[in-house]
């Protein structure tokens, strides 16, 4: 039975794939960590295993965020979207998908505008969150749910959980638990209570000091040290390779790897990522797997995603980045080896492209 696993987990991800087309031509983005305060905030992985958050680490998609009382998180994602989760709130990365492109120059305090279109789904179910939106694509969904309802965002600043749903700046249409879809503009807030009506003094204050803190604590080059871009049907496969153990991940890697030899290193080093101590197996089965790939690549790669999990890559993590000047040098956490294949089956990150491709039409 153990080795129909691989199968079963690759038919499982190609049916999510159908069931999601919009999908079909991305690959999951990567988002960082770049504050943490106080003792308590926990990372719940794809994989069910609690570890504490740490400033530097990179998540991607299936990720959850947990706070105590005395702890906050904040979070840049690749589409330009900023997240400040409150304390004692629980916080997830649904989905969150975009079209290829290199971030590795982008500076995030700059951002206004989402490089490439990109799908973002997120849940607070307890607690809040205070998110700054760069204006989305064209083609581009952010949505956020809410106890309370479920709020589509195109590009704005405010805050949203379990007290109700508001803005400080730009619009969004909030459709309550149970109601009709609302616009909010700026300066108003809905709450379960009293419905629409003007966004209280103390929580755009909130508002206002989150985003200025989060743009202060984004380091100018975020990106330059993030794990592989890969498919939503690798990324599927490999997760739920990855709950099931170290040898089903390593399995169903080499699998992924000898069908897309051009993405041999990125898969190894997302699976990695996915489950670092598995590194050094995930390495040997795609080396087995692959006789093409090189095996050193494959091993740095390996060794690199691990290192991305656990908030290794690229650090010091500070307003200046130091440590992460592109001037001909490659950056720790920078996985090389990779292809310049299929863009949705490899890392673009290699390729030294210093504007974002175009969304699709």
């Amino acid at each position: 039975m153990k080795l129909l696993y691989p199968a079963l987990a690759l038919t499982a991800a190609l049916l999510v794939a159908l069931a999601t087309p919009a999908s079909a031509e991305m690959v999951v983005g990567n988002v960082r960590v770049i504050k943490v305060t106080g003792s308590s905030a926990q990372h719940l992985g794809p994989t069910g295993k609690k570890t504490p958050l740490k400033e530097g680490e990179f998540l991607q998609q299936g990720s959850k965020i947990l706070t105590g009382r005395d702890s906050t998180v904040s979070l840049v994602f690749e589409n330009g979207a900023s997240v400040q989760i409150e304390p004692s709130s629980q916080f997830s990365i649904d989905q969150f998908v975009q079209d290829p492109f290199n971030s590795d120059n982008l500076d995030y305090r700059t951002v206004d505008q989402a490089p490439t279109r990109s799908v973002t789904k997120l849940s607070i179910s307890e607690g809040e969150m205070i998110f700054n939106v760069a204006k989305q694509k064209s083609g581009s969904t952010f949505n956020i749910t809410t106890p309370v309802g479920v709020a589509g965002i195109r590009g704005t600043s405010g805050s949203a959980g379990s007290q109700g749903f508001g803005l400080a700046t730009g619009s969004a249409s909030f459709t309550p638990s149970g109601g009709a879809p609302t616009n909010i503009g700026a300066g108003q807030n809905f709450s379960p209570g009293s419905g629409l009506g003007p966004l209280p003094t103390n929580q755009q204050q909130n508002i206002n000091s989150a985003t200025q803190s989060m743009n202060s604590n984004t380091p100018p080059n975020t990106f330059n040290a993030a794990p592989p871009n890969i498919t939503p049907q690798q990324h599927s496969a490999l997760q739920a390779a990855a709950a099931q153990g170290g040898s089903e991940l390593a399995a169903v890697a080499a699998q992924l790897a000898s069908q897309n030899p051009s993405a041999a290193v990125d898969i190894a080093g997302a699976a990695a990522f996915m489950l670092p101590q598995a590194a050094p197996q995930i390495a040997q089965a795609v080396i087995a797997a692959v006789p093409s790939a090189d095996p050193a690549a494959v091993q740095q790669a390996a060794s690199q995603g691990a290192g991305q999990q656990q908030g290794q890559g690229n650090q010091p993590l500070n307003t200046g980045d130091q440590g992460t000047s592109t001037a001909g040098q490659q950056l720790p956490g920078t996985a090389s080896g990779g292809s310049s294949g299929n863009p949705g089956q490899s890392n673009p990150r290699p390729t030294p492209i210093p504007t974002p491709t175009p969304p699709s039409q």
